[in-house]
């Protein structure tokens, strides 16, 4: 990389406020993203654990995974139903959680109570609005697109109308727009740079000076 777009990439990730224009959510543990903003997560996408958002109303739709024990040494895994997140935020970091499940009575409790937390990196907790997506039959290779398009048309507080805002995003996208890739790249940087030590830290502004 030539110095001046190290220099750029440094300056980027040390004026954060200047910057900073998206919402990067964590996933906590068992919580899988299935959609973003009407779009759905590739296969294979499950085990990323964090996702940007943009500024402003954002819907998700995720599921929580649990390892199910059903004999002394044999475990199954079991999905909850899919859940429609909505939430309005600016320029933050957020944790989506659920609290631990391990039987499947906690599992049923949980399919109906829908007992998310959404929190900020201080653990006070977002508002948010959600509902199950439902779909009858079988659940196997749902059209999360499909169902989204028409729970939107639905009355649910979930339900929502984008204004040509679909979800972009360079993980996500198998051919993004080379300003749209930069610009993810730089907020992912940014988020792990701020999550680092003081060496860390001191070890990247050496290598952005070479």
């Amino acid at each position: 990389m030539a110095f001046c777009s190290k220099f750029v990439l440094f300056l980027s990730l040390v004026y954060t406020p200047y910057l900073w224009s998206s919402v990067v959510i964590e996933l906590g543990p068992g919580v899988v993203l299935l959609a973003a903003n009407g779009e759905s997560v590739e296969e294979g996408s499950e085990n990323i654990r964090n996702t940007i958002v943009p500024n402003g109303i954002n819907q998700l739709v995720v599921q929580y995974e649990a390892e199910i024990k059903v004999a002394s040494n044999e475990y199954e895994l079991e999905n909850s139903k899919s859940y429609v997140i909505v939430f309005d935020e600016v320029d933050n970091n957020l944790i989506l959680s659920a609290p631990r499940i391990n039987s499947q009575r906690e599992l049923d409790t949980f399919n109906v109570k829908g007992d998310w937390k959404l929190s900020d990196k201080g653990n006070q907790e977002i508002q948010y609005k959600a509902d199950v997506l439902k779909k009858e039959g079988f659940q196997l290779n749902r059209d999360y697109e499909r169902e989204l398009e028409e729970f939107n048309l639905t009355s649910s507080p979930a339900a929502i109308r984008f204004k040509n805002r679909p979800y972009k995003s360079s993980v996500y996208s198998s051919q993004p727009e080379q300003h749209d890739q930069s610009e993810m790249a730089a907020k992912m940087l940014e988020y792990w740079y701020m999550k680092a030590d003081a060496e860390t830290k001191a070890s990247f502004k050496a290598w952005v000076n070479q």
